[in-house]
């Protein structure tokens, strides 16, 4: 809607939301909790590895909606962050994806041109907003999840981040 609100607020809202729907009631100290438990979310298992295995050969970064407080605290809790050239937030442009001002910050901060780049990702409107800003994507296709019909499919798809390594090495 081309504004911006802090991902932690925009988090506690749809926190609220969800406990509105459900009928549930949580006291302050639980929704701090809550909040407090997305900087300490476990990567998938194949993740480090393939860092590591990625990094030997191209560049690394993380280009996310959340803000750099928390990409901190999840890249340091899981030990991955020498692993990225760059961490890069969305709250850096005050836009969210799939606008294609964040899309353009991975380009500059990484130093690439799109055609250098490859975008990955899980999320299927990701998938979309980063093709119709003309990266080349990889969509991480977990738990047999369907692509929408967005119209920017992706240009490559796996199962899991592992088989990224197949495609281009």
């Amino acid at each position: 809607m081309n504004r911006y609100k802090h991902f932690d607020a925009l988090t506690m809202d749809a926190l609220a939301f969800a406990c509105e729907k459900q009928g549930q009631l949580l006291s302050a100290k639980a929704k701090k909790d809550l909040m407090e438990a997305y900087k300490a979310l476990d990567v998938f298992p194949e993740v480090p590895n393939t860092l590591s295995s990625l990094r030997a050969n191209c560049k690394l970064g993380i280009l996310s909606n959340a803000n750099h407080r928390l990409l901190q605290a999840a890249v340091q809790y899981n030990k991955i962050e020498t692993y990225f050239d760059a961490i890069m937030s969305a709250e850096e442009v005050g836009q969210f994806k799939t606008m294609p001002v964040v899309y353009d910050l991975a380009i500059r901060k990484m130093k690439l041109s799109p055609e250098e780049m490859a975008f990955v990702s899980s999320n299927t409107w990701d998938v979309a907003g980063a093709k119709s800003f003309g990266l080349k994507v990889i969509w991480v296709r977990r738990n047999n999840a369907v692509i929408e019909k967005l119209d920017f499919p992706p240009d490559y798809q796996v199962d899991n981040l592992g088989q990224i390594k197949e495609l281009f090495f």
